[in-house]
């Protein structure tokens, strides 16, 4: 007589699935965002602007300073940055 085979399919509660979704991107989220911050420092550093004045901005001085950081994004190797980078790289900021 054959073994019983295991559960294809976990018992779950309800904390169980609120605690999936919750976490279910939070890892690679967290290091896209870290990344994006860091870029965004980066330009900041490079034209000698301190970050924590530009988290103080205004919203129509923030997006003016976003508008000149996305004009002036290359990729670290040179060249345009893709699109989806973009695209990436502000729906995280």
């Amino acid at each position: 007589m054959a073994a019983p085979a295991a559960a294809r399919f976990a018992d779950v509660c309800e904390d169980d699935i609120n605690f999936i979704l919750e976490n279910r991107d939070a890892k690679n989220k967290k290091l896209v965002v870290k990344s994006s911050l860091n870029i965004l420092k980066a330009y900041c550093d490079e034209k000698n602007l301190p970050f924590a004045e530009v988290e103080q901005m205004s919203p129509p001085d923030l997006c003016e300073r976003i508008r000149h950081f996305y004009a002036s994004l290359w990729k670290q190797k040179g060249g345009l940055c893709l699109k989806k980078s973009m695209v990436s790289i502000r729906y995280q900021l």
